[in-house]
């Protein structure tokens, strides 16, 4: 349910649910952990902190590969040398085997 929540939202009120989504990037459950990043890649550049927070740091590593993901989207070239870092020495598998 909380995670409906947060789409419903951001979608009634974008800007006003882009600290909650930064908020719930702390769920313990990593399928709202996930859903926040799907959201934070809407909100373009400025979610770069969090995806790049998430990317390195989350326990799940399903929601660090989509962290990833998103900021290829979002992100800038400051951004490279923590997807390197996460090349480098992340080598968990996600549910993709990725």
């Amino acid at each position: 349910i909380r995670g409906r929540v947060l789409l419903i939202l951001t979608r009634l009120d974008k800007e006003a649910a882009f600290e909650t989504t930064l908020d719930m990037t702390g769920d313990e459950d990593p399928s709202i952990r996930w859903g926040c990043v799907e959201i934070l890649g809407g909100y373009g550049a400025r979610a770069t902190p969090a995806l790049e927070k998430l990317a390195l740091q989350d326990s799940c590593p399903d929601v660090r590969s989509f962290a990833v993901g998103a900021l290829g989207f979002v992100a800038g070239v400051e951004s490279i040398p923590l997807l390197r870092t996460v090349a480098e020495s992340d080598h968990a598998q996600d549910e993709q085997g990725s």
